[in-house]
């Protein structure tokens, strides 16, 4: 069950829209009370998508007692003015404005449950943000999980300026295909037979159909909305991201290893090693065969028991 708490509301930073938080919160099994969570979770979604697909997987943390906060990033589902604005941000400045937006949620879900230990959890360009949020905040945060997180690209800086020259000639709303394919061109390159464009986020082909016939979900990002994404990867790139972390915080890292926005396994290792050598505490698990959306593989529901697992020994580990 889930619940959208107007306090929690507030106005993008990017100008964009307002965020619409929707609170998932455990109950009583008996009186169907309210039920005091052992962390709170916030959920940054993916590129091209929102957050509506994260509903099964939170409603499975509140079995365990795990209260889960999502919402729709600027240029996402219902926070994006109209289809126009699906997939920007900003005018300019994207990644530093979401980070605003990010800790402002992050803010007024500490309010909103004082004694209870905050948590991240950010998929695929999710995982961007989180990862530049949790180099980026004051705030002390009681873990970090990062989902499908991409590879290191150094080329990322060149692929940001690209986008930015395409936004100087052809407007920050213009969708360039250009830019998709240098994105997304070969994502779909190890996969036989494959019946859509979109078969290399999941296995499943129930929820590929489900993700192609959502209308908030699959559509090519504005120009402006690709230098954004490309400077979040330019900004995680390196070793300096891992040593900005608080080493103190625990990270959870998982992919599929076949996902190729990892580099199918290879780049999710090397961003777990950078941290490990930084001296974090750091836990990555590759699924194999998963591909890149491990919450809906057919394997999904113990994906989703690793994650209650995780969950539950770092609460536990903070009573002891």
């Amino acid at each position: 069950m889930y619940i959208e708490d107007k306090k929690l509301s507030f106005k993008s930073y990017t100008g964009q829209g307002i965020i619409r938080p929707l609170l998932y919160l455990p109950q009583d099994s008996v009186t169907g009370d309210e039920k005091q969570p052992k962390a709170i979770v916030l959920v940054i979604h993916g590129m091209a998508e929102h957050q509506m697909r994260y509903r099964e997987f939170a409603e499975y943390l509140n079995c365990y007692s795990f209260a889960v906060c999502t919402f729709d990033l600027p240029g996402h589902g219902r926070t994006a003015p109209d289809e126009n604005y699906l997939g920007f941000f900003s005018e300019s400045d994207g990644t530093e404005l979401i980070n605003q937006d990010i800790d402002t949620l992050m803010g007024l879900l500490i309010k909103r449950f004082p004694d209870v230990p905050p948590v991240i959890f950010g998929h695929s360009m999710g995982s961007m943000i989180a990862r530049l949020y949790c180099a980026r905040t004051d705030r002390k945060l009681a873990g970090a999980i990062y989902s499908g997180t991409p590879a290191p690209n150094g080329l990322a800086g060149f692929a940001s300026f690209l986008a930015a020259r395409s936004v100087k000639k052809n407007g920050p709303l213009y969708r360039d295909s250009r830019l998709d394919k240098l994105m997304n061109g070969n994502f779909q390159s190890r996969i036989a037979e494959a019946l859509t464009p979109f078969d290399w986020i999941s296995g499943d082909k129930e929820q590929v159909d489900k993700y192609i016939k959502d209308p908030w979900c699959g559509y090519i990002f504005t120009s402006a909305g690709f230098r954004d994404l490309f400077m979040w990867i330019k900004l995680i790139s390196s070793k300096k991201w891992a040593a900005s972390v608080p080493t103190d915080l625990p990270i959870y890292i998982f992919s599929g290893d076949q996902d190729p926005v990892g580099a199918f396994g290879l780049g999710v290792k090397k961003v777990a090693k950078w941290l490990r050598e930084s001296g974090h505490k750091t836990k990555l698990k590759l699924y194999e065969g998963g591909r890149h959306e491990m919450l809906n593989e057919t394997n999904r529901q113990e994906v989703w028991q690793d994650v209650a697992n995780w969950l539950s020994d770092l609460t536990s580990n903070m009573l002891e």
